[in-house]
């Protein structure tokens, strides 16, 4: 919707705009990344490979998600005008539906033997990931916040990648059918 002129007016790819958008994000990915870096270190914290590969897992599925996002919602906001608004509510219940504002023990703890369809959300697995690249080695009770993780952690990792990569292939199918249509939408 923002690049409406261009859109409109000129023959490109309009894969472009979502693309960019998620690129964007990942360029804002990269400072934060080194200041949380440099305040691990500073706190004591040493790289293990297997945090490291968490950390690269966690990031990948995290841009193919957002890029998968990004087509489908695009697409969806040039047919339906308020679908941004409902993006927006729904970026509320992301941040509530990971682990980011608590850690995973509390859902364990809440939830029991349920806890494991919390994991279905493949946001909160990639949270999981990072969380377990930087606290193993810096907190104290590091190891005790991998013993109290999911177990299989890398290997639900690399299946909710393929998840995501399968996604972001019916998403660029669903764009690319409704390419044609968003000009005279716009």
């Amino acid at each position: 919707m923002r690049n409406r002129a261009l859109v409109v007016k000129m023959a490109m790819p309009r894969e472009m705009f979502p693309v960019a958008t998620m690129l964007v994000s990942l360029y804002h990915v990269g400072p934060q990344l080194v200041i949380l870096l440099v305040a691990s270190v500073l706190t004591g914290w040493t790289p293990d490979p297997t945090g490291m590969v968490a950390l690269v897992l966690a990031l990948l599925i995290i841009a193919v998600l957002g890029l998968s996002g990004a087509l489908f919602f695009s697409a969806a906001n040039v047919f339906f005008r308020d679908f941004g608004n409902i993006v927006g509510v729904f970026n509320n219940f992301v941040r509530w539906g990971v682990p980011m504002m608590y850690s995973y023990s509390m859902v364990d703890d809440r939830f029991g033997r349920f806890a494991q369809y919390y994991l279905l959300n493949p946001l909160a697995d990639a949270v999981l990931l990072v969380q377990r690249a930087f606290w193993v080695g810096t907190v104290p009770e590091g190891h005790e916040t991998v013993a109290a993780m999911p177990d299989h952690l890398l290997l639900n990792g690399v299946v909710i990648l393929g998840f995501s990569l399968v996604l972001l292939c019916v998403a660029q199918l669903v764009f690319s059918r409704l390419e044609n249509k968003i000009p005279e939408r716009l």
